[in-house]
């Protein structure tokens, strides 16, 4: 049976200059919701307008609609009447940058098709500000995940007779007017073909609400007019399937699996064979160096791509710091370091420029001494310079 949480957020921490993690989630403590609700039951966080204000609205969403360049079948899309409607109703043809086909939407088309009902679906902009990519760095650094988002605007319209259901991790948060949800009990998986036919419970999110729902719960949902907009950020944890190019290339480095086979007529030498070759690779997965790599691979699956602006010549890299979902601040630590600490676990994401500016009584290297001993003690993590290495 699915239990839906409710949770009311009564204001988010001075320290909180963009949403995170525990912003998002407050007043659920972040242990409690990886504890009780991650993969297991949906959650909903009850907010007010402030509470997602600092991530954008429909005067943002209208400047990047008219950037007419960002845009294609592929990353706005229409739905009308519970259904995707194809590329070429709504789109012309052109041509990207690297010359190849492509299909533009075309605006006069889609004002007709939202005037009727349709709502528009926009994909693919995580870095179309410094609050949204912000978002996305620290769920994506809570999760070990890439983050994607999704926008679904304007309203009003019915909600679709076939149930949908998302194949990852989804918070769904109510940026601007309201949208209707229907909860199924039924889960979708990916060895049985289920059909939902039971509402668990349905609930109106308004402006600052944020839904939790676990990968595969079966929904139904609509906006309920047309100032609706409502901001989906999708969270796919990798699985052991993901680490097979990994595996393969730890494998080639091993003259045994290099060597031939054995004859296949041979069957005594090619099952002693068969047996090195799965004891030598149970030693390679085994392996310090093996996960070493593992971890490293995940922390590439991190959206923790740098939001930056030219300004060259000048060409300076962000230094970017990280902790952990469960990290404790480590006891024996100087004043400062303690400082530092309480403020990083609050962040959980953040550039030294921020940290700078956020103690700007203190000597740069004095924080960066702190920064270094939050480090050494496995508290903080660098995750500057990892996609060069």
């Amino acid at each position: 049976m699915v239990e839906l949480y409710l949770f009311i957020f009564v204001g988010l921490s001075a320290m909180q200059n963009y949403m995170n993690l525990r912003g998002l989630l407050d007043p659920l403590p972040v242990e409690t919701f990886f504890e009780e609700h991650l993969d297991e039951a949906p959650a909903f966080v009850g907010g007010q307008a402030e509470k997602t204000a600092n991530l954008f609205g429909w005067e943002e969403v209208n400047t990047w609609l008219n950037n007419s360049k960002l845009w294609s079948s592929k990353t706005l899309k229409l739905h009308n009447k519970g259904s995707l409607v194809p590329a070429e109703k709504y789109c012309f043809g052109g041509i990207n940058r690297d010359l190849q086909p492509i299909f533009r939407p075309d605006p006069a088309i889609v004002f007709e098709y939202l005037a009727s009902g349709a709502y528009l679906e926009l994909n693919k902009f995580e870095g179309a500000s410094h609050s949204l990519l912000y978002l996305t760095q620290a769920l994506g650094s809570a999760f070990g995940s890439n983050a994607e988002v999704r926008l679904r605007c304007a309203g009003p319209h019915e909600p679709s007779e076939i149930p949908d259901f998302e194949a990852a991790d989804a918070f769904h948060i109510q940026l601007s007017g309201s949208s209707y949800w229907a909860l199924f009990e039924e889960r979708a998986t990916a060895t049985d073909d289920i059909q939902p036919d039971q509402i668990a419970g349905e609930l109106e999110m308004t402006t600052g609400d944020v839904l939790y729902l676990p990968s595969g719960q079966f929904y139904r949902y609509a906006g309920v007019n047309k100032e609706c907009l409502t901001l989906t950020v999708f969270l796919q944890r990798p699985n052991g399937v993901a680490l097979f190019s990994l595996i393969n290339e730890c494998l080639t480095d091993s003259a045994l699996f290099r060597g031939d086979l054995p004859f296949y007529d041979e069957e005594l030498s090619s099952d002693a064979h068969l047996q090195e070759l799965a004891s030598e690779a149970s030693k390679i997965l085994a392996s310090d160096d093996f996960g070493i790599r593992v971890a490293k691979f995940q922390r590439l699956q991190m959206s923790l791509a740098k939001f930056a602006t030219f300004s060259l010549p000048r060409h300076k890299v962000a230094s970017v710091y990280r902790t952990g979902v469960y990290a404790k601040i480590p006891a024996g630590l100087g004043e400062g370091a303690i400082e530092i600490a309480r403020w990083a676990k609050e962040s959980e994401i953040f550039e030294l420029d921020r940290i700078f500016g956020t103690f700007p009584k203190r000597q740069q290297k004095e924080i960066l001494d702190d920064l270094r001993e939050l480090e050494d003690c496995g508290f903080l993590e660098s995750v500057s310079g990892l996609y060069g290495s």
